[in-house]
Parts: structure tokens; sequence; C-alpha cells
């Protein structure tokens, strides 16, 4: 017996290890967090078609080529959430190896405003934050990271009475110690932005609403703007093309030449798929000529990797219901920008990942039919004996 279980752990073993390289197909969802980390991008949480939220936990790994028309290509890892609630209308961001999820609507815990999740140890914490003051909880708020100070700046969003705010914080996350720390308020409380920050300092809050609707269609003619260095708050007034409001859009920083794409959303109940671009250096929008449009999304999330705007999830505005599928907007061209459906990264070690996946199988499966094999023939031989064993007993009791 012992022999036995002794075989059933390794088998236990080989095979999850055989698993390593099986392919994740997570459901459609919207409202969810996404972060990029060199070439994985991390996706957590959102509501999926039953407005119930999630709680799974993935990425999709970006350094493989895949195809928009065939979601069979894209390769998802799914990753340890151990016990991470039911979490949507988050954000993320990382920063010293850790990633940080803000400002949730938790199943389980909406009081908690920061969850950390370590790369290096797969795995999910809610950690304790020194002080004895601290932002009260909120959702639809902007959270951006400065890689060289460690500080993440937590600004806006809407309390649990859904009133717009305009506190900013800092939260300190070096010498593996949180901390709180409030700093000057923006002049307009401002919700259901999105954030972007520039090589020069500037934290740049854009599009969103307030508590004033006269006023809420200025927020991308006039941007929010923080300066990480000096501790001040402006309004930089835009010009160019009128861009109208909107909420559950996306923008991107290009960091080669400072554009932010910014994508989708929806106005009044309307979808759009226009894409609008922000030149920062003269802060001047454009709507450039756009081809291959998609289905409008909303409430998506997106991320820049290698001359492209990836987009994911969502909600269509066909049906109004949640989308699994991947957009692709190549940035190559400034004049002209293009929806394209095959990605194929410079840098690709794809051929070598998908060998891995299919030896992994492979080795899994033939694992899997050796130790079948092996236990049957164990299991033949044992019922031998004992046929063998009960035929000279009864031979023996014939005799006597």
């Amino acid at each position: 017996m012992i022999k036995f279980h002794n075989y059933l752990l390794i088998f236990i073993l080989l095979y999850k290890a055989s698993l390593t390289y099986t392919v994740y197909n997570p459901p459609s969802r919207f409202r969810h967090a996404s972060i990029l980390i060199g070439s994985k991008w991390y996706i957590i949480g959102g509501f999926n078609y039953k407005g119930k939220s999630l709680s799974d936990f993935f990425y999709l790994d970006l350094s493989n080529p895949f195809s928009t028309k065939n979601l069979d290509t894209l390769q998802y890892k799914q990753l340890n959430d151990n016990g991470l609630a039911p979490n949507a209308w988050c954000n993320t961001v990382t920063t010293n190896n850790m990633i940080y999820l803000f400002g949730c609507l938790m199943v389980s815990d909406k009081t908690s405003l920061v969850y950390q999740y370590s790369i290096n140890s797969d795995k999910w914490t809610n950690p304790p934050i020194a002080g004895t003051t601290s932002p009260v909880h909120r959702i639809q708020n902007g959270v951006v990271p400065n890689d060289s100070t460690g500080r993440i700046y937590y600004f806006g969003g809407i309390n649990d009475t859904y009133d717009p705010l305009n506190d900013m914080w800092i939260l300190d996350t070096n010498n593996n110690q949180l901390s709180w720390q409030q700093i000057t308020s923006a002049p307009l409380q401002i919700c259901c932005f999105s954030t972007i920050l520039l090589s020069d300092g500037y934290i740049l809050y854009i599009g969103g609403y307030s508590n004033s609707t006269e006023i809420r269609d200025v927020f991308l003619k006039n941007i929010t703007r923080y300066n990480i260095n000096s501790n001040e708050w402006d309004l930089m007034t835009t010009k160019g093309e009128s861009v109208p409001f909107r909420r559950g859009f996306s923008a991107i920083l290009v960091p080669a030449d400072g554009r932010i794409i910014v994508y989708g959303g929806v106005k009044d109940d309307v979808f759009t798929s226009d894409l609008a671009v922000l030149d920062t250096t003269k802060y001047e929008w454009s709507l450039p000529e756009v081809k291959d449009k998609p289905k409008p999304k909303s409430y998506h999330t997106a991320c820049f990797y290698d001359n492209f705007m990836i987009v994911a999830f969502g909600i269509l505005n066909d049906d109004n219901r949640p989308d699994s599928g991947i957009y692709l907007l190549d940035l190559t061209d400034k004049s002209t920008y293009r929806w394209v459906t095959d990605f194929k990264p410079n840098k690709s070690i794809g051929d070598g990942n998908r060998v891995n996946i299919i030896i992994g199988a492979s080795i899994g499966a033939v694992i899997f039919s050796i130790l079948v094999s092996f236990f049957s023939y164990r299991f033949y031989k044992k019922r031998k004996r004992n046929s063998q064993r009960e035929s000279s007993k009864i031979a023996v009791d014939d005799f006597n």
C-alpha cells in the first residue's frame, strides 16, 4: 500500500508539471483591471455577462504571435488567485516587483483599499499600511506609479455614496513598509478618467466627469494635471479638434513620441469607435483617419506593446454584452491608423513557447499513458498472484 501511495504521488506531481503549458480560456468580462509587465499582460477580475464579479487572475503572453480572428491562438496562463475575492472596477499598477490592486468593488470586502501580489512568491495579500490616516474607499479613481521613487499616486474617483472626490494621496512602497501620505488636493472633483504619467513629471487626468454636468464636457478640452516634482496642480487647455465627452474609454501613451491614444467609450448610452490622439509636445488633439474599424467597445482595458495598442475584453455595442476578444491597432504610421488582426512581435520567442506547449502536452500524455499502463500491469499481476494463491489454497483444502 505504501508503494502504491508513492506511485500515486509521483503520478500527481508529473501530471501537474505537464499542465504547466496548458492554455487558459478566460470568460468574457468588462470593468476588469490589467497591467503590462514586460511581455506579460496581467488581467484581474471584472464583471461577467450576468453582472457578477470574477476573481480569476491570468496573463496574456505578448511575446508570441496570434490572430484576433482565432481566440485559440491567444496564449493565456492562469495564475494563483489564492482566495482573492471576486472584484471589479479596480485599478492596478506595478512597482518594486509587486502588483497593487486599488479601489475595488469586492464581494467579501468593500473597505480595504490595497491588495498586493508578489510576482516572486505568486501570492496575494492584504498588506498592513503604516499611519493613522488613509483615503476613504472609492472606485473609478486614478492610480499611477513613479518607478524611480516607488511612490504610487492615488487620486479622485467616487466614494461609497457616489460623490466625486478631489483628494490626492501617495502610497510609499519603499523599505518594505507601505504608508499613506495626503498631499495637495485638486481644484476639481473628478472620476471616471484615464491616467497617464509623462516623462516630464506631469500626471494627466484625461476625460471623466464631475458632479457638475455643465463642466463635464471640458475635461478633454482642459486637462487636469499634477506635477510630481513641484506638487502643483493646473489645467492645461488643449488645442486642435474637439473631442466629445465619454466614459468607459481607454488611453495609452506611446513613449517614443509622446502621443496619447484615446479609444472607445460611451456617451449618453451611445458607443463610439472614435480614435482621438493627443500630441503632448504641443497639447493638440487630432481625429485621425482610421481604417478597418472593429465594433465599438467600452469598459475595456488597453496597453501599448511593440508599436500596437492592444485592447482586451469590454462591452460590445451591438448587443451590450461583454466580449472576450482582442483588438489590435497598428501605430506605425502616424498619418493613418489601422486596426489589424495579426500580431507578430519583433522579438518573438513564440515558436519556442509553442514548442514548449506541444512538448509539455505530449509529455503529459505520454506520462499519463505510461502510468496507466504501469498501474494496469501491476493490477493484473496482483490479480494473477491472488488467483494463484486462491487456487493453491483450494487445492490444499481439497487434499485435506
